[in-house]
């Protein structure tokens, strides 16, 4: 979906990575009530972290209630 543009472009291919430690400020495949979505970790000001979209046309989740699925390393973009 797009609730990651402009940051992560409707389209584009993105790598992921199982292994690796999620932290604040890393993009993560994330699954919520059984809604996969790509957010980037991030704090929520009190003391947790939550997983905000780029798009404000999507919903802000709360990372306590999501299962981090992995880190994304690596985004490519094709034009045409």
């Amino acid at each position: 979906d797009d609730s990651m543009s402009p940051d992560i472009p409707l389209g584009a291919t993105v790598g992921i990575d199982p292994a690796l430690e999620p932290q604040a400020g890393d993009f993560v495949l994330a699954s919520i009530s059984g809604q996969e979505a790509i957010r980037q970790l991030d704090h929520d000001g009190v003391g947790g972290l939550c997983l905000p979209p780029s798009n404000e046309l999507y919903p802000n989740w709360p990372a306590s209630e999501a299962r981090i699925v992995g880190v994304v390393r690596e985004m490519r973009v094709k034009f045409r």
